[in-house]
């Protein structure tokens, strides 16, 4: 589907900033999203971002038993709140940590024209020493900003294979975890883990 139907007007009023019960949340992503090639979508600064905002709020909200989830308003300090059991809304700025010069249009696009090949964990990945920092610097980068509830989405190879991945998350809340009210980590297979709460 042509791209064009993202204008200005779609982006001031964006669809996604309407809180709604989960399921309709990510029926939303699926009929905004589900029949545009990914390689577009992140070639596309501004509309890979909303997708990767409310992507990773959607997979918050359930991790969390969310009743609702929603994008927040234009020039908003937060990017998306979830409305918890309790009736609590929740707002949260989130991150995405990412292995250093990853680019993941260029990535999408390869994978389209050329297919996609599963990469060997050869154990390279699990002696990895930059993830940890990446995840430090992105907790540190939105704390001096001023943000406190803080969702880092870990999207790294060596992150996902490291054997002492726990390790390295105990030691981020240690450095950094009592900076913030909330601050939790989402790994990309949906589980969240919560490093600090008020």
């Amino acid at each position: 589907m042509s791209l064009e139907r993202f204008d200005t007007e779609w982006f001031g009023d964006n669809p996604f900033r309407t809180r709604r019960p989960l399921a309709a949340f990510r029926q939303l992503l699926e009929d905004e999203f589900g029949d545009i090639d990914s390689a577009d979508i992140f070639s596309h600064s501004r509309l890979g971002g909303v997708y990767r905002d409310a992507k990773i709020a959607a997979d918050f909200a359930e991790a969390r038993s969310a009743t609702a989830v929603g994008l927040t308003s234009a020039g908003a300090k937060d990017d998306f709140e979830i409305e918890l059991p309790s009736g609590e809304i929740a707002a949260y700025q989130a991150t995405e940590v990412m292995d250093h010069g990853r680019r993941r249009g260029q990535e999408w696009r390869k994978w389209r024209d050329e297919g996609y090949e599963i990469q060997q964990d050869d154990g390279a990945f699990r002696s990895h020493p930059v993830f940890g920092s990446l995840m430090l610097c992105a907790a540190y980068r939105k704390l001096i900003r001023g943000h406190r509830r803080l969702v880092l989405y870990v999207n790294t190879g060596g992150y996902l294979s490291a054997d002492k991945k726990l390790h390295t998350e105990n030691v981020l809340g240690l450095l950094i975890g009592a900076c913030f009210e909330e601050l939790w980590l989402l790994r990309t297979n949906g589980s969240a883990r919560c490093l600090q709460a008020a």
